[in-house]
């Protein structure tokens, strides 16, 4: 089977802000598709699937802990600030690990634990990919 990746499927897309985060995520990235469909189940077994958008929506997802003050300020700069995230409202790029650019949001909240150290991190941070560079 040939390798393939989220950016083979999705189209392109033009962040609103032109701005590119890249983040040095040490542990696993979690990478979640699904389409809006309904599906519907009857008294004998079967099943209609009634696809609603056939767009593409790809979500991952990531921990960061015991990152340094710097590491963590960056991604939490690019939640808060209206000209990079602005708190989930708006897009930017973001450079993965995989080697592209992708056009994000912050799809949910973000929480930041500060630890002994001066060490900080981050439980969960999901982006949801609108498209690619």
């Amino acid at each position: 089977m040939a390798a393939a990746e989220i950016y083979d499927y999705i189209a392109s897309a033009t962040a609103d802000n032109d701005v590119t985060l890249s983040l040095d995520v040490r542990g696993d990235i979690v990478e979640r598709g699904m389409m809006n469909f309904e599906r519907h189940y009857f008294d004998d077994g079967t099943f209609e699937t009634i696809i609603l958008d056939s767009t593409k929506v790809a979500f991952v997802d990531f921990a960061m802990s015991n990152v340094s003050e710097s590491d963590a300020g960056t991604l939490f700069d690019a939640y808060w600030n209206s000209g990079t995230g602005n708190m989930g409202a708006e897009s930017f790029k973001w450079a993965s690990s995989d080697g592209h650019t992708y056009v994000v949001v912050f799809e949910t909240d973000l929480s930041r634990s500060r630890k002994l150290g001066n060490l900080h991190g981050f439980e969960t941070v999901t982006l949801r990919i609108l498209g690619k560079v």
